[in-house]
């Protein structure tokens, strides 16, 4: 059980990160249990927010779009604060299909780091981190009810978003530091052209609308489908 899954029915707190602390556990592991969740405590009171903590894997297979949108939903709520993403390989990115005419897209997908209108410093640190957009995913015109790749067109109906890695608007620092994407622009299933000239919607590595001030260092940012 992490922390953040705590019950308020005592009967339901038998363990925190592996360990038992059920009625009679030893006393070695309820001191455990209290170092661990006071580590936890002290992170977000330091307004840290390790990817790690929200249920990030890192290993190059797993999907770890879920655990990156919590953690800067929980930065974004304190209106501030670091993201920290341990060395690894993140693969992200999933898409839903529209299923109907009308909402404007046939395949939408989710930023996977999306913080706003925060008024105190936003830090997003990666150093030996890699993000990686995940194969298989569709990008260019699609028929948003059966998701058949579609010819060239213009309709809203037909865009296949791909992969926004980062985007900050609003805020009024921002600095992102030591991070590799890698958009994967080989990994997509094209459809067919959109917009005026070649594929003309969104899957960028970083997006920044309105910030007071923006820092981006050392960061190596490649083969996204539309700009880095």
């Amino acid at each position: 059980m992490a922390v953040k899954d705590w019950s308020t029915s005592p009967a339901s707190n038998t363990s925190i990160d592996g360990l038992d602390i059920g009625e009679g556990c030893p006393a070695a592991n309820m001191n455990n249990a209290v170092r661990s969740v006071m580590a936890g405590v002290k992170k977000t009171l330091a307004g840290i927010y390790n990817v790690m903590d929200y249920g990030a894997a890192g290993d190059g297979t797993t999907n770890d779009t879920t655990a990156f949108q919590a953690a800067a939903a929980a930065l974004e709520a304190a209106g501030g604060g670091t993201i920290v993403i341990p060395p690894g390989t993140y693969i992200v990115g999933t898409q839903t299909l529209a299923g109907a005419t009308g909402l404007d897209y046939a395949y939408q997908i989710s930023d996977v780091i999306d913080i706003r209108n925060c008024t105190k410093p936003i830090r997003i640190v990666g150093h030996g981190a890699i993000l990686k957009a995940a194969s298989g995913l569709k990008y260019g015109s699609f028929n948003p009810v059966t998701g058949a790749a579609a010819g060239t067109s213009t309709d809203e109906d037909f865009r296949a978003y791909g992969v926004n890695f980062i985007s900050v608007v609003g805020n009024s620092s921002v600095s992102i530091e030591g991070l590799e994407i890698d958009g994967n622009v080989d990994g997509y299933t094209l459809g067919g052209a959109w917009g005026d000239s070649g594929r003309q919607i969104g899957a960028s590595g970083i997006s920044s609308e309105q910030n007071d001030q923006l820092s981006v260092t050392d960061c190596y940012i490649h083969h996204c489908p539309l700009d880095g």
